[in-house]
């Protein structure tokens, strides 16, 4: 399943599924992440900024994936990524509300942009976001995304297993670099899976 963004960057979001192992259920979801404008303005906010859902069934199985792919924009502000993932978890976990009849296991993936201290990351695992900022608007967004997108998700790094750091458990479950370039070298890349409900695909 292939979206391409609209502002003519040469990006787009792709879920790719084996053939012989997965199958998917209808069309891929488009999530909008222009919307959060409505009650939130932000002018730095794309059009085709997007994230993108996917039902997919394990064949001859009755195990079901729920998939929410992104990529959050290094360009856009801090608030934007915060609200973006905050807006694709809501979405998830009503779709996981209309499918809750099935065995359904949800992965979030994607490059995300922030390190994994950041107010997306934290979000994702249910740690506090920190809301602190220098700029009001930013830090009265982060507390809106949070009352209009109340979600949550039981998500743990799919790193988890084999990344430990009991003395910083902001850090843990985390490889230590995803980009490695010659000016930045950090962990911006992510897959986080449901711990309390998952299985693995022979």
């Amino acid at each position: 399943m292939y979206y391409n963004q609209k502002d003519d960057r040469p990006d787009g979001l792709v879920i790719a599924l084996k053939k012989s192992k997965l199958e998917g259920i209808g069309d891929a979801k488009v999530v909008h992440y222009n919307d959060i404008k409505a009650k939130h303005p932000m002018d730095y906010l794309y059009e085709g900024y997007i994230g993108q859902i996917l039902l997919c069934r394990v064949k001859g199985t009755d195990n079901y994936f729920l998939i929410g792919n992104t990529h959050l924009l290094a360009m856009v502000g801090r608030d934007a990524r915060v609200g973006a993932i905050s807006m694709l978890i809501q979405q998830l976990g009503e779709l996981r509300e209309m499918y809750k009849d099935k065995k359904l296991a949800t992965i979030i993936c994607g490059d995300l942009n922030e390190t994994p201290r950041e107010g997306t990351i934290c979000r994702l695992r249910n740690f506090p976001v920190n809301t602190d900022h220098e700029y009001n608007y930013i830090k009265e967004n982060i507390k809106g995304f949070l009352v209009d997108y109340p979600c949550v998700l039981p998500l743990k790094s799919a790193y988890a297993g084999y990344i430990k750091d009991d003395k910083d458990k902001l850090n843990e479950g985390h490889p230590e670099y995803t980009n490695y370039t010659v000016d930045y070298v950090a962990t911006l890349d992510y897959i986080f899976y449901d711990y309390k409900y998952s299985y693995y695909i022979h």
